[in-house]
């Protein structure tokens, strides 16, 4: 719970009105999360290698710093 509300927190904009940002961030990821349970096939992670990465085979790459 305290890893969200920091992580809430740090996307804050305007520090003019933190608490109503904050609840918009709150529901911003509420919703989102939502939608991922509701539709899976939305948070399909990334296929292939980063960008400049060599595969090094045998499930092994070598990735760029």
């Amino acid at each position: 719970m305290e890893r969200t509300i920091g992580n809430l927190g740090q996307e804050m904009w305007q520090p003019s009105e933190p608490y109503e940002n904050l609840s918009r961030e709150g529901i911003h990821c509420a919703q989102v999360n939502t939608l991922k349970t509701m539709l899976p096939e939305l948070d399909e992670p990334p296929k292939g290698l980063p960008a400049g990465a060599i595969d090094l085979g045998g499930g092994y790459a070598l990735l760029r710093k």
